[in-house]
């Protein structure tokens, strides 16, 4: 139980549903975090997570204004090595990033509520 919000107040938080997870998905050891301290609004973790031979990016967001956690999962084939994608701000927003040979590629998250075509809240690559 916590709130965002207060000390004071103490309730559930809800949380992504995680009973879908295939039973052989696992955190790969690397993970970032970036806190509401550093970007207004939300807070994220970065994680690497390994289901069966293939690796997946995804990225936990937490919006403190509403409560609520939301999930992106960065599509296949975007970066080339996921062990090596780090996370970082990128404008006062949340970006990963990779560097394959001369190319730098860069994913930046932004909040889909601020783009009128999206169904608003995060995230939004």
């Amino acid at each position: 139980m916590m709130s965002v919000k207060s000390d004071h107040e103490w309730r559930p938080l809800k949380h992504p549903n995680k009973t879908d997870i295939s039973p052989l998905r696992q955190h790969v050891p690397e993970q970032q975090s970036l806190g509401p301290n550093q970007i207004a609004g939300a807070a994220h973790t970065v994680e690497v997570i390994r289901d069966g031979q293939d690796l997946f990016l995804e990225v936990q967001s937490l919006d403190l204004s509403t409560e609520c956690y939301f999930t992106t999962r960065v599509p296949q084939g975007v970066f080339g090595n996921l062990e090596k994608v780090c996370a970082f701000l990128w404008n006062q927003r949340l970006a990963v990033a990779d560097i394959a040979g001369e190319a730098l590629n860069v994913l930046v998250l932004e909040d889909a509520g601020a783009k009128s075509q999206a169904p608003g809240g995060w995230p939004f690559f």
